[in-house]
C-alpha cells in the first residue's frame, strides 16, 4: 500500500475478501450442479446450486457476526477472522464439494470407455482436495479454533514455505489436469463422432445395399410377371383353336406385342412331305425394307440351323454359334445371371418333338436394341416347349381328323358294296 499509483481500496482487506467469498460462493454452485446433474441426468441443478450457496454464505455471516460479539473484534482482527471462517464454511465444503462431483464424473467417463479423461479428472479432483483440506485448513491465525492453533505460520515454520505457495501449486496442477481432461476429452470426443460418422456410414451403406436388393427385387419380380403374363397369354392363343397355322399366327403376334425387346418372330416347321423347313408363320417388323431383309435372312439361317441340328444357336453378327456355349461363357463370375447377354439379337430354340426336331421359333430384335439376355433366353425357350406342346396336340387333331375321314370312307364304301351286292341277288332272282 502506498508503493504503487494503484489506490489503496484495490489492496485493502474488504475487496480482496469480498472476491474470496464469491470464488468460493462459485466453487459450491460448481460442485453442486456437476453432483446434480451426476444423479440426475438431464438436469442442470442451476437453482438448488445458488440456493445451497447462499445458505453457506448467510452461515458464514452470522459466524462472522457471532465472532465479532464473542471475542469483541474489529478492524484487521475482524477482516482476518471473516477470511478463516470464509475458508472453514465456504472454500472447505466447496472443494471437497467439487471433488467428489468431479470424482462421480470421472467414474462416468471410465465407464463410457474414455479412460484418459478420467485419469485428467482424478488428478484435478486430487489436487481440489489438496487445495481445499490442506490449503484451506492453514489459513490465518485468529482468535477463533483451530487457527489459532493450526495456521499458515505453523506451515511456515516447519516447511520453510509460506502456505500460499502451496495452495499455488495445488491451483497450477488443477488447472494443468483440467487442460489435459479437456484435451483428451476432446480427441476422444473426436474418436467418439469418427466412430459414430463410420457407424452412420456403415448403416447408411447397408441401407443403402438394402434398398439396391429391394429394387432388384422388385425388378425381377416385375419382370417375372411380365413374363408369366406373357407366357398366359401365349397358351391362351395357342389354346383357342387346332388348325396349326392359325393357331401359330395368333400366338406369335400376342408374344411379340406382350414382349417389348421382340421385334418379330418367325416358325420354321418340318414334315414328311417337306424335305427342307417351311414358315409356318411370321410376323411383321416395323424396320425398313433392307433391315427387314437383312433380319429375315440372318432368321432363315439360324432357323434352318436350328432343325438340322436340334440345339438353340444365336446370330452373333458373323456365325451362327451355339447359345449354351456362349450363354455359359458369358455369365462366369456374374452377379445376376440372368442379366448375361447371349451375344446376339437372332435367337432360335428348336421345336421338338417325340423322336425328332419338328421345327424352330427364331425372335428378332432390331440392332438398335440390346443383345437378348439370358432371362429372354430362358423365356423363348418355355414357349418354345408351349408351342412344341400345342403342335403335338394339332398333329394328333389332324390325325384324328384323318382316321375319321378315312373311316367315314371305308365305310361308305362297305355301304356301296353291300347296296351293290343286293342289287345284284335282287337281279338274280327276278331274272331266276
Amino acid at each position: 500500500t502506498g508503493a504503487t499509483s494503484i489506490p489503496d481500496w484495490l489492496l485493502g482487506d474488504g475487496l480482496r475478501l469480498f472476491m474470496l467469498v464469491i470464488s468460493f460462493s462459485l466453487l459450491i454452485i460448481f460442485g453442486v450442479r456437476l453432483v446434480y446433474a451426476n444423479h440426475n441426468p438431464g438436469g442442470d441443478g442451476y437453482r438448488q446450486a445458488i440456493f445451497a450457496a447462499l445458505a453457506l454464505v448467510v452461515v458464514w455471516l452470522l459466524s462472522v457476526l457471532a465472532a465479532r460479539q464473542i471475542y469483541n473484534l474489529s478492524g484487521s482482527e475482524l477482516a482476518t477472522t471473516a477470511d478463516v471462517l470464509g475458508r472453514y464454511i465456504l472454500a472447505i465444503p466447496g472443494a471437497l464439494l467439487a471433488a467428489w462431483a468431479i470424482l462421480l464424473e470421472q467414474r462416468t467417463f471410465s465407464k463410457r470407455g474414455m479412460p484418459g479423461f478420467g485419469r485428467a479428472l482424478l488428478g484435478a479432483a486430487v489436487a481440489l482436495i489438496i487445495y481445499g483440506t490442506i490449503g484451506q485448513l492453514l489459513s490465518r491465525s485468529s482468535p477463533i479454533f483451530p487457527s489459532n492453533v493450526i495456521n499458515g505460520q505453523l506451515f511456515m515454520s516447519a516447511t520453510g514455505v509460506p502456505i500460499q505457495m502451496l495452495r499455488t501449486l495445488c491451483a497450477i496442477i488443477m488447472t494443468l489436469f483440467i487442460i489435459r481432461a479437456l484435451r483428451a476429452f476432446d480427441l476422444e470426443t473426436q474418436q467418439k463422432i469418427t466412430d459414430a460418422r463410420e457407424a452412420q456410414e456403415t448403416a447408411q451403406q447397408a441401407m443403402l445395399d438394402e434398398q439396391q436388393n429391394i429394387e432388384h427385387l422388385n425388378r425381377e419380380l416385375r419382370e417375372a410377371v411380365r413374363n408369366l403374363s406373357s407366357l398366359y397369354g401365349f397358351s391362351q392363343s395357342l389354346a383357342k383353336t387346332l388348325d396349326s397355322r392359325e393357331m401359330i399366327e395368333g400366338a406369335l403376334i400376342q408374344f411379340v406385342n406382350s414382349e417389348p425387346h421382340i421385334d418379330a418372330s418367325i416358325v420354321f416347321l418340318c414334315d414328311r412331305e417337306h424335305k427342307s423347313p417351311y414358315i409356318a408363320a411370321r410376323t411383321q417388323c416395323p424396320v425398313d425394307n433392307k433391315i427387314r431383309d437383312t433380319m429375315f435372312r440372318q432368321a432363315t439361317l439360324v432357323g434352318e440351323y436350328v432343325v438340322t441340328t436340334g440345339q438353340p444357336v444365336i446370330w452373333t453378327g458373323a456365325q451362327v454359334q451355339n447359345v449354351t456355349e456362349s450363354f455359359e461363357f458369358d455369365i462366369v463370375n456374374s452377379e445376376d445371371p440372368l442379366s448375361a447377354s447371349t451375344g446376339g439379337r437372332t435367337l432360335g430354340v428348336p421345336l421338338n418333338v417325340p423322336g425328332r426336331c419338328a421345327g424352330s421359333l427364331v425372335m428378332c430384335t432390331v440392332p438398335s436394341k440390346p443383345p437378348f439376355s439370358a432371362r429372354e433366353f430362358s423365356l423363348i425357350s418355355t414357349a418354345a416347349e408351349e408351342l412344341s406342346i400345342a403342335l403335338q396336340n394339332a398333329a394328333l387333331y389332324d390325325e384324328i381328323q384323318e382316321r375319321d375321314k378315312l373311316r367315314g370312307e371305308l365305310l361308305h364304301q362297305v355301304v356301296t358294296a353291300q347296296e351293290t351286292e343286293r342289287q345284284r341277288i335282287a337281279r338274280e332272282l327276278h331274272d331266276g
